[in-house]
């Protein structure tokens, strides 16, 4: 008797209407639509202003920069839990707002009965739509520990969302009484979409060079008409003999042994952030794979890594280290290694002796190289992943131009710890 007389009053909460608190909603979903929208646009320009766009983390990680122990909205759109059945995250978001809006706006179409139909599918979406944001930030907070403050946005304009639903389930409706209240509603959600269209324009006007330049081959990013880049070294104290202590007889090498420029960068395969940075990282190495001797040395950050360090140094061995790394990355989980079955399959796939490569993985020599280059990486202030280094100066960025910046530098010998180069 209680469930029937709770389903009933939650029926006719449904029925009711609320105009200013469908107003409130239908805003909220406007600047949910407008911070997912901005979203896509900083993540078409690689984050270049950092995660607003605006400059924010230009020492603060967002996706390019400085100390990178905070923001990096890069890391958090491109690694794990950045899709949703195969489709970016950033879809979905979209897809969410204007279904919201569209329901809300629908509200004023029908009766009672269409009203309490629009409104279980809204309350649906909505709780769907918090639950998954709420699994995002505890993703981002607890796993990828970097933060993407538009992502952030988002989560903070569904639960405003979720208010806004919960307001009208306790409250008492006023319902559409007159024509006067169904033009207030209409013109407040005309307007609404006129201001959102407005500001995401004006936000792509802002962008449209980099949106729409083609892109630098060696460095993924685009070259006519973009302002110079302020790429910063980081305060450390460089390595001795330009970084060459660092490299050992059997690390992982590609480019020239003899130049007189070495980068080192300091991966775990296991890294969304590593995941992320590779293609930038390919592409410096395609540009002086002629002139730049690239050092590769596996970090793990936890016992869950070893294994595949092994595999990448047997395949590194046998010249395909290359396929073996992106293959790890795109099996990457969000939580613990792959699997040895995982290893076996990508061996088969690259035309790599599997059995070898598992006896390669079984072994402790690479599991301990591995140990001691974390262990070296530490006492000299390697202190996350992914670091490179350019002729001993730890790189405060991982944008390619800049690395591109740092590497003319090295060559002419103007390397120096806690300078700020600029590059175009």
């Amino acid at each position: 008797m209680a469930m029937e007389s709770a389903s009933h009053a939650f029926s006719e909460a449904l029925g009711k209407y609320h105009p200013r608190l469908e107003r409130l909603l239908f805003g909220v979903a406007m600047v949910g639509l407008l911070v997912v929208a901005h979203l896509q646009i900083q993540k078409s320009r690689d984050f270049e202003g950092g995660c607003g766009g605006m400059g924010l983390s230009a020492e603060a990680g967002g996706g390019g920069g400085g100390e990178e122990t905070l923001l990096d909205c890069a890391a958090v759109t491109s690694g794990m839990g950045s899709e949703l059945l195969g489709v970016s995250n950033v879809i979905w978001g979209f897809a969410f707002y204007v279904v919201v809006a569209a329901l809300t706006a629908g509200m004023l179409w029908g009766g009672v009965a269409l009203r309490r139909w629009l409104r279980r599918a809204r309350l649906a979406l909505i709780g769907g739509g918090a639950a998954y944001s709420l699994y995002l930030t505890v993703l981002q907070v607890g796993y990828l520990e970097g933060l993407c403050l538009p992502c952030l946005g988002s989560a903070v304009a569904v639960g405003g969302l979720c208010g806004c639903e919960g307001a009208m389930l306790l409250g008492e409706g006023e319902g559409i009484t007159s024509g006067k209240t169904w033009n207030r509603q209409a013109s407040v959600f005309a307007r609404g979409v006129a201001i959102a269209l407005l500001l995401s324009g004006a936000n792509m006007a802002f962008s449209w060079e980099a949106l729409f330049e083609p892109e630098d081959a060696m460095t993924g990013e685009t070259r006519e008409g973009k302002a110079e880049a302020r790429c910063r070294l980081e305060d450390k104290t460089p390595i001795a003999d330009q970084g060459k202590e660092l490299v050992n007889r059997g690390d992982i090498t590609l480019g020239s042994e003899g130049a007189g420029v070495t980068v080192i960068e300091y991966f775990d395969p296991n890294c969304p952030h590593c995941r992320s940075f590779h293609e930038v990282m390919m592409g410096i190495v395609r540009g002086y794979r002629e002139e730049v001797q690239f050092v590769f040395k596996p970090y793990p950050l936890g016992k869950e890594s070893l294994p595949e360090i092994g595999a990448l140094y047997a395949a590194h061995r046998r010249g395909e280290f290359k396929d073996m790394l992106e293959a790890q990355y795109e099996r990457q989980k969000e939580t613990g290694g792959i699997s040895i079955e995982d290893v076996q399959a990508i061996s088969d796939t690259i035309g790599l002796d599997a059995t070898s490569v598992l006896r390669a993985v079984s072994t402790k020599g690479y599991r301990m190289r591995a140990i001691k280059n974390a262990s070296r990486g530490q006492n000299v202030g390697v202190d996350r992943v992914p670091t490179v280094l350019i002729n001993g100066h730890f790189a405060g960025t991982r944008r390619g131009r800049c690395l591109a910046a740092f590497i003319e530098a090295a060559k002419r010998g103007e390397l120096q710890p806690g300078k700020t180069y600029r590059s175009k």
